[in-house]
This record gives structure tokens, sequence and C-alpha cells, in this order.
């Protein structure tokens, strides 16, 4: 089978992982080279130029966003097909495309991307008519879509969320973050599935790679969590002893109050 050479260009762990599953999956498609931003993908075909059919584009992502990446794309008249991706609609971004002659720009779905491929592959337009880019525009702005581009998550996540997250990337369970922030192990767990309910992910994993790819976790800060996790059971420990001290002198009738100083 001739399969279909595939760059993704794509910052999210999470989405870089589900796209190169669904996409090899199919048995139409191998992926030649992943890159986390334009700018790496820019250098690297003047470095060392690959050979691929067509390469996906995520529309928000550091250094370079994929809006400038197409644009220097298209500028030099590359010969691959190209396919521009998010999951919020933002119309500028077709008005934009369109403007450079293109309307290679879709929803950063599983069935949406299959959908493309294959027309923009041959050479055809991939909206026929406008009905799909104006059911896309419905969806963003009835479910917030644009949510997992901006990366407006720090507006929804308050502080206690955080150190759940944080907790959770670190490898803690609900039983052992619970004592820790004071709260019963079945809050906790409720505080876990609305983060997976907020975010649409399906598990605890899926979560943690979320928690990377956003930058809410890195080494540094697990690395942190688990030393604060190591400081503040010590000091349960250590209260838990000296209650029990106390506790014991009460029941002997002796004296536990601080001495006075003469």
């Amino acid at each position: 089978m001739n399969r279909k050479k595939v760059v993704l260009v794509e910052d999210s762990p999470l989405d870089l992982t589900l796209a190169i599953d669904y996409l090899i999956k199919t048995g139409d498609y191998e992926i030649v080279h992943t890159f986390l931003n334009g700018s790496d993908f820019l250098n690297h075909l003047e470095n060392c130029p690959v050979d691929f059919d067509v390469v996906i584009i995520d529309y928000r992502m550091p250094v370079l966003n994929g809006m400038e990446t197409m644009r220097n794309l298209l500028a030099k008249k590359s010969k691959f097909k190209m396919l521009l991706v998010s999951h919020g609609y933002y119309s500028h971004v077709m008005e934009d495309l369109i403007s450079m002659g293109t309307q290679n720009y879709c929803r950063k779905t599983r069935d949406q991307i299959l959908r493309a491929l294959p027309i923009l592959l041959e050479g055809r337009p991939i909206y026929p008519n406008n009905s799909l880019i104006e059911s896309w525009d419905m969806a963003t702005k009835s479910t917030a879509l644009q949510m997992r581009d901006e990366k407006n998550w720090r507006k929804v996540l308050s502080p206690v969320h955080l150190k759940i997250i944080r907790f959770i990337s670190a490898g803690l369970s609900s039983k052992e973050i619970a004592p820790l922030l004071g709260y019963e192990t079945s809050s906790i767990e409720k505080y876990r599935g609305l983060l997976l309910k907020e975010f649409e992910l399906s598990n605890t994993q899926q979560l943690i790679a979320f928690a990377y790819s956003e930058g809410i976790v890195n080494s540094t800060v697990i690395f942190q969590v688990l030393n604060e996790v190591s400081i503040s059971k010590t000091q349960v420990k250590n209260l838990d002893s000296l209650q029990a001290h106390f506790k014991s002198k009460m029941k002997s009738g002796k004296n536990v109050s601080p001495r006075k100083k003469s």
C-alpha cells in the first residue's frame, strides 16, 4: 500500500500522541517527523529537507504559531500540502488564509482531520460549501472550544485545582492527597472527576499529559511537590506524636502547660 507521508507540527504532547495513533491506525498514513513549533519545522526544512506529502500544523504554538508557519510556507510556494488545525474556530484565521489563496483549515478532531486529508491530497477544496465552517463556528461559540487553544484554563482552575493536578502528576493517590490538603478522600475523587470533565479528558493519564503540555507541571515542579510532600508527612507524623504525648500526660494527671520563666 502506498501510504502518504505526514509531518505533524504540534506542541501539545496529548494532541500529538492522539494524532499519531489515529493516523497510523487507518493504514493510509506514515508519520515521518514531528515538531513542537513552527520555527523548528522551518529550520529543519532549510537544513535537512524531509520527503513528505502533507503537514498538519497546530494553530496555537510557542515561538512561531501555525498561522505564521503557513504564511512562510505559502510564500515559499512549498510543494507539499498543508492543513492548519485548531479546536476552536477563528474567523480572522480563515480570512487570512483565504487572502493567501487557501481554505486548508479545520477543527482539530479525528473525524475532521481524516475527512479533510484525502480531499486535500487530491487537490480539491476541503469545503464544498460553508455548512461545515458554520457548524464549527456555532460549536465554538456554544461550547467554548477556544479554551483548548487559548489556554484559558488559568481562569478555570483554582489554587486547589492546581495543587491537586500537581499532586496527581507526582504520582500521589487521592488517599495520599486528602490529608495534605485537609480534605476527605471522596472530595479529592470528586475534584479529579470534575477536572476530567472540564477538559474533556478520559483518564488520569490524559490529565497528566495535559498538565505537562500546558506547563502546569514540569520536572522542577514535580521535584518541589515531592519535597513538600515529604516535609508535610514529617510534620503530620510529628504532630501525631506530640498529640499522643499530651494525651498521655493528661491521663496521668501531670501538668503539661509550658513552664513560666523565673
